[in-house]
């Protein structure tokens, strides 16, 4: 495979800017094969993945809306400015971002060239270096953040679902990422939680302390055990084709136009997350079903003129994030596609021997590109966006919708429930079945 040494310029080809949106272990397959990757497809890789939960974002979407141009303006600049640092400071570590999910990110280091062991020390070691820039940020009075770290260590699942006439997705599956879910539940601000296999290696390398159930809490800084970052993937442009199979609708149209730097902005966007309740990726027959159920869910989605955004796999299941008003498409009717799409889903999905729970809310967004010239993501991001996947956990076997989704399309019967607390919100939010 072709590799440029890492810290080398690299000459900018519409290649390389689409690289930086698609993981690079998605890349290096792509690269090495010289072909799209088919799905369903898994494969089985070993490393340490790394949760990096950043809170501080979410508050300041609502505010910067509110001054037009010049808030989503600044809005790219910090979120640009904070996860370049974070991205920045994973791959000098080794490391690789895997997926970004809202205001979070996903990283790996793969036991690919090195130990199991050193995999797991580099990880931990950009964890207490993360901690450690975070900390040393000077505060301002628009921005405080603070971030939770979560790590597990073991056997990985790399598992390429869809492209029925839509985007595919890389889902990372397995035991440490469900025990990542574990310890998302028990970290607070400021804390590194590890699984147990991420402890053990350490070994006398840190001092942890156990916290029982399957976790330890890092308490002393960690040194790498590998020094030095990837070498950078050299993309030809021939798998152009390929690479654009892992990107959002709204990024290739613009690289290929050379808008290589473009910012985001603020839209109306009616969110939908789905639990796909009991679709555990196990066996090569979950990963078939969980591809049909995709592959179901996105024809239905397109014929709304909607996306899927993004999957997620933990240990509550596998979860889906469908966006209505994202660029290309954007309609005045987005919520009534929603809700819409919304019941079929729930149809094809209970047809399919699965349960959902569906949560929708309709809300100002930040929507665009956020990262680095290696690797960028576009993403949404808003206190709507919560707010649908806070109703997406009270929903199993329901469609919960929230009061802005329900009075933009009222043409359909609605339950109006008792209205509910949720993370993240002072008082009560009003939902509707």
């Amino acid at each position: 495979m072709l590799r440029a040494p890492h810290g080398e310029p690299a000459i900018a080809t519409t290649a390389s800017l689409l690289a930086a949106y698609v993981p690079p272990i998605v890349t290096r397959r792509i690269v090495e094969n010289q072909a799209p990757i088919r799905t369903p497809r898994v494969d089985v890789i070993d490393g340490t993945c790394l949760f990096v939960d950043i809170a501080g974002f979410t508050p300041l979407t609502e505010q910067l809306s509110r001054r037009g141009t010049a808030g989503a303006e600044e809005m790219a600049s910090l979120l640009d400015h904070s996860f370049g640092r974070f991205i920045d400071l994973a791959e000098r570590h080794g490391g690789e971002i895997v997926d970004f999910a809202g205001d979070a990110l996903l990283a790996a280091w793969w036991a690919d060239g090195r130990s199991e062991r050193e995999a797991a020390i580099d990880a931990v070691a950009y964890a207490s270096a993360l901690q450690n820039l975070v900390e040393d940020e000077p505060r301002t009075s628009d921005v405080h953040l603070s971030v939770k770290v979560t790590l597990a260590s073991g056997q990985m699942q790399l598992t390429f679902l869809g492209g029925v006439g839509g985007r595919k997705h890389l889902v990372l599956a397995g035991e440490p990422i469900a025990r990542l879910g574990h310890l998302g539940d028990k970290v607070a601000a400021g804390e590194i939680l590890l699984d147990e296999s991420t402890a053990a290696v350490l070994g006398s390398t840190a001092e942890t302390t156990s916290l029982g159930s399957g976790a330890a809490r890092l308490e002393s800084s960690v040194s790498p055990a590998t020094r030095g970052a990837l070498d950078q993937i050299v993309v030809p442009e021939r798998v152009i084709s390929a690479m654009r199979e892992f990107v959002a609708a709204a990024v290739p149209d613009r690289l290929e136009s050379g808008l290589d730097e473009w910012s985001g902005g603020f839209r109306r966007v009616s969110s939908m997350f789905i639990n796909l309740i009991g679709s555990g990726l196990g066996t090569s027959g979950d990963v078939e079903r969980l591809n049909d159920v995709t592959s179901s869910v996105q024809r239905i989605v397109q014929r709304y003129d909607g996306a899927i955004h993004q999957f997620i796999e933990d240990d509550k299941g596998t979860v889906m994030l469908v966006a209505f008003g994202l660029p290309p498409r954007a309609h005045e009717d987005d919520p009534a596609r929603a809700v819409l799409a919304a019941l079929e889903i729930e149809t094809a999905v209970a047809e399919r021997g699965l349960r959902t729970g569906i949560g929708i809310s309709t809300g100002t967004a930040f929507c665009g590109p956020v990262g680095t010239k290696t690797r960028r993501e576009f993403t949404v991001l808003g206190d709507a966006v919560n707010l649908a996947a806070r109703l997406m956990q009270a929903a199993p076997d329901d469609i919960l919708v929230d009061s802005a989704t329900a009075r933009a399309f009222d043409r359909i019967d609605y339950d109006n429930l008792e209205p509910l607390s949720v993370k993240g919100k002072s008082g009560t939010v009003p939902v509707f079945r």
